[in-house]
């Protein structure tokens, strides 16, 4: 299991703040890890990752998010420098030990202090939902699709329902068609449009929720998939 060692803090605007996620227990080796913010009614957002093998001298560290692994205590950590308002909101951890396997677990961080703005660079890669929202009766077929720019992506498919935390549903690769039968699921590459989609075979009512593609590292939403 992986579990927040605090999975709620609350700090003040301009401190540094440090959150850890334990795998101990944790069955198979941990390759690395990926942390996400996410904002109400927003759509995760990539924040940083972390290499196991790198070790706990080698943290990565994008703008103000460094992430680095602890081995001997068998936990990876997220440090946000210099914290903002902006900074409050919950954080996901993501660990990742296979193409099949992907676990999340959710912090808290609440910043007080007077607000402040700041920038971040814009990432190489980009992805963006093509429907606004699709509506589809039980029994059909729906086919969500994403736009991408990027040389040689992988994607990554999650569904959320309203106050639950993303879910990860399937993996594929730009060159490869992957599927998911106990889901319903086929993900797929369109190599020379630059889109990818995901097509939900069967639909129940329980497959009505909000969907996201992962092009690593950026994330998008596909807002509501109603059934």
């Amino acid at each position: 299991a992986i579990f927040p060692l605090s999975p709620f803090m609350s700090t003040v605007v301009g401190e540094n703040v440090t959150i850890s996620c334990s795998y101990k227990g944790f069955a198979g080796r941990v390759l690395n890890a990926q942390w996400y913010r996410q904002y109400p009614r927003s759509k995760p957002d990539f924040r940083t990752y972390s290499y196991s093998h790198k070790g706990p001298d080698l943290p990565i560290t994008i703008s103000r998010f460094s992430s680095k692994f602890d081995q001997d205590l068998q936990q990876v950590d997220l440090q946000i420098s210099k914290v903002f308002l902006t900074d409050s909101a919950v954080y996901y951890c993501f660990l990742y030990k296979n193409i099949l396997y992907f676990r999340f677990k959710a912090f808290h961080i609440t910043v007080k202090g007077i607000f402040s703005s700041f920038t971040e660079s814009a990432d190489a890669y980009t992805i963006e939902s093509l429907l606004p929202e699709q509506r589809v009766s039980v029994g059909q077929s729906a086919v969500i699709s994403c736009k991408y720019s990027g040389i040689g992506p992988s994607f990554q498919w999650y569904r959320q329902y309203p106050g639950s935390r993303p879910e990860y549903l399937i993996f594929n690769a730009e060159t490869a068609v992957s599927s998911e039968p106990t889901l319903r699921l086929k993900a797929q590459a369109k190599k020379e449009i630059t889109e990818v989609e995901l097509e939900i075979s069967s639909t129940e009512v329980k497959d009505s929720a909000v969907y996201y593609c992962a092009l690593v590292p950026t994330v998008t939403g596909n807002p509501p998939l109603n059934v």
